[in-house]
């Protein structure tokens, strides 16, 4: 009886080793939609009350988009200043598809991303999508001023079963900036040129609500007054092989074996 159990858990081994299900394909989607309303821009003074500048509707917004899948990054497109119209880049095949947007209606700055990626094999899809709007204030005499502005970052992301996940980094920057002189230092180390002396608020991460600052101010000075929205995303799209149910049964069978031999050698 022993002997035909150990012939029976040894099939099972060996049939478990040659034979397998066909691979099976995951799914990832992502997608991002980040927003700023320029016109629930907010500027007060120390006592609360509104100030107002007529140059916050004039000042420049550029845009950028790209597309990448298979961590082969693209091209996208370069930054560009844009009216009401969005730039967009996306890029497809038969295993996965991704777009970034960047743009403006009316005086609604949005950027958004999408990736989906299915498939038997390994697949990655990302894009990015950020935009700028800037704008120039002059000061008349020295005041402390506190900034405010509306944001929205949302956030969709959906993996099958054996999806590995998706990542995502999206974030809404508003500051004031003021190229260094004696009275304002620099203090900032990204290496831009010219460096710039700046107070701002970020946020990061999907979630709503009001971004602000307060900053003291210089009579006789202009500064730039900008917010910067920002969206990157990735889809990946793993998958695995799984063994047939009747190679699962015959290892089990194989186990029972194992355990029957040990019994009897007791």
């Amino acid at each position: 009886m022993t002997r035909t159990i150990r012939t029976v858990f040894s099939t099972a081994v060996l049939g478990g080793a040659l034979t397998w299900a066909a691979p099976v394909a995951a799914l990832s989607v992502i997608s991002t939609n980040v927003e700023v309303d320029w016109d629930s821009l907010s500027i007060t003074d120390q006592s609360g009350a509104l100030v107002s500048f007529a140059a916050l509707e004039s000042g420049f917004t550029y845009l950028r988009a790209d597309s990448r899948l298979n961590d082969t990054s693209s091209i996208g497109t370069p930054y560009t200043a844009s009216g009401i119209w969005p730039t967009s880049h996306s890029v497809s095949n038969s295993n996965a598809n991704a777009e970034g947007t960047a743009g403006i209606a009316s005086s609604l700055l949005s950027v958004s991303a999408t990736a989906q990626a299915e498939g038997t094999t390994a697949y990655l899809a990302g894009a990015t999508a950020d935009q700028h709007r800037a704008t120039s204030i002059a000061i008349q005499q020295d005041i402390t001023l506190t900034f405010s502005i509306d944001y929205l970052i949302e956030v969709i992301s959906s993996t099958s079963l054996l999806g590995e996940g998706n990542s995502q980094y999206s974030r809404v920057a508003f500051y004031i900036s003021h190229t260094p002189d004696e009275n304002h230092p620099a203090n900032n180390d990204s290496g831009s040129q010219p460096p710039v002396w700046d107070v701002f608020s970020l946020t990061e991460g999907a979630g709503e609500g009001t971004l602000s600052f307060t900053a003291s101010l210089l009579g006789g000075e202009s500064y730039g007054l900008e917010v910067h929205l920002y969206s990157s995303l990735e889809a990946t799209s793993p998958w695995q092989e799984v063994p047939e149910p009747s190679i699962l049964a015959l290892l089990g069978l194989g186990l029972l074996g194992m355990a029957a031999r040990r019994g009897s050698m007791r």
